[in-house]
């Protein structure tokens, strides 16, 4: 792949994740009831995690400039791997590496910090899934983590030669701690990408619209974990695990790889919070779902919408036995009617 066909793929990453910023934003600012704690906790790990991606995907641009301006001057490629060589360009690769972990689960934590305040909607199989998937993504969340910070210990390792003993030890190219962290990742995914599988199973009745919703996250999914994989076998099977060097072509199929992984799952687990802006602007019944009569549902359990049911003017505590009425209390407030 060119130099320039990286930074233009890269410049549309840095688009959407910044798109996704204003859109969480203006969602904020459009609530006519006051934020719970947890949908402002999903607000700032989407928005933190967009930040990241942000940061990835700029540090990929600036150096993707200084290349193409290295190429114009008549540089050979030896001569660019050298320079990318040095201490300061694999710092930033270090601190890329750092920011994708944190831009894969901050995005998982606020997917599900948008269905937790519908945890006692949930029927107990759905119950007891969500809380085996939080305790997960933040057990896998701290291996990985972990894995990245003291697998080239000291960190310095991971951009000068002379930090400790045996070298050199970089991070982005290690098969160990690439191998943990993609397997890590697919797992969780799995148990996270489950929940509004069975959140739609649950349902008496499937709409067509939830069963797309639903379709689409799961499937920007599977494009995450399928990228994921094939980074890790083309880096086996290329030998760049194994100290073969890593041509600029190869090395920006690498970079544009982590933005499809990492860009896709911001999409999937946004999803659910910018139904907002399709749903027309319509109110909620008092069981929280749009154009949905509480009498149409039926069985003991409240049914959660797998797709979320966060909104402009609603509240996942209408799902919650007996909070119905105070939600819709607290809208008619707002509105300036009681």
């Amino acid at each position: 792949m060119k130099t320039s066909t990286m930074v233009a793929v890269e410049a549309v990453g840095l688009t959407i994740s910044a798109i996704l910023i204003i859109l969480r934003v203006v969602i904020l600012f459009r609530r006519r009831v006051c934020l719970t704690t947890l949908e402002l906790l999903s607000a700032i790990c989407m928005i933190v995690a967009c930040l990241c991606t942000i940061f990835i995907m700029g540090s990929w641009v600036n150096q993707g400039g200084t290349i193409l301006r290295w190429i114009s001057e008549g540089k050979t490629e030896a001569q660019i791997r050298a320079k990318l060589s040095t201490p300061e360009p694999l710092k930033i690769v270090y601190a890329v590496d750092i920011a994708t972990i944190f831009a894969l689960w901050l995005s998982k934590a606020s997917f599900l910090a948008s269905y937790a305040p519908a945890y006692r909607g949930f029927e107990p199989r759905l119950r007891a899934l969500f809380a085996i998937t939080i305790g997960i993504t933040a057990v896998t969340f701290c291996a990985s983590f972990g894995m990245f910070t003291f697998y080239c210990y000291p960190i310095e390792k991971n951009w000068h030669p002379h930090a400790g003993p045996g070298g050199i030890c970089i991070i982005a190219v290690a098969f160990a701690p690439l191998v943990t962290a993609c397997v890590l990742n697919v797992f969780t995914d799995f148990f996270v990408l489950a929940v509004p599988i069975f959140a739609l199973l649950q349902l008496p009745r499937r709409s067509r619209t939830q069963r797309y919703g639903v379709a689409t996250i799961v499937a920007l999914g599977v494009i995450s974990v399928i990228v994921s994989f094939y980074r890790i076998i083309d880096a086996k099977v290329g030998g760049y695990t194994d100290g073969q060097f890593l041509t600029l072509a190869k090395r920006n199929v690498h970079i544009v790889g982590t933005m499809v992984m990492v860009v896709p799952v911001l999409v999937a687990f946004s999803l659910p919070n910018l139904r907002v802006f399709w749903r027309g602007g319509k109110e909620p019944g008092a069981n929280g779902y749009y154009g949905q009569r509480s009498e149409e549902r039926s069985g003991p359990t409240p049914q959660v919408d797998p797709r979320g049911v966060i909104g402009d003017g609603d509240s996942y505590h209408n799902l919650v036995p007996g909070n119905s009425m105070k939600a819709d209390a607290i809208i008619m407030h707002h509105r300036g009617r009681v």
